[in-house]
């Protein structure tokens, strides 16, 4: 019998969010997930411990980073998001991301 492991995960679509985990490393990146069109991305993080929400209440209420490290993991993401368009040969050059 095979059982497939499931791994759990925090998603968002929201890159300021997004950015704030990868700068804290409080989740292991998982990957980046471009809707149909290539005009949405949602960021996709390993969240085995569930920590996913309480890290978006923290950096809603101020949660501080090294704002080099901040900017350099924006630029990663939209990297990412960069080179996924190339690869699925996205029609526009501009994702829509969520910045709340």
């Amino acid at each position: 019998m095979n059982q497939e492991s499931v791994v759990a995960t925090f998603q968002t679509d929201d890159m300021i969010l997004a950015a704030y985990i990868l700068t804290k490393q409080a989740l292991r990146f998982a990957k980046t997930v471009l809707n149909e069109s290539g005009l949405h991305a949602d960021f996709v993080f390993f969240d085995p411990a569930g920590k996913g929400p309480g890290l978006a209440r923290e950096f809603a209420s101020g949660g501080a980073t090294p704002a080099l490290n901040f900017y350099n993991s924006i630029r990663t993401l939209k990297n990412e998001i960069y080179l996924l368009q190339k690869r699925q040969g996205a029609r526009r050059s501009h994702v829509q991301v969520g910045v709340r």
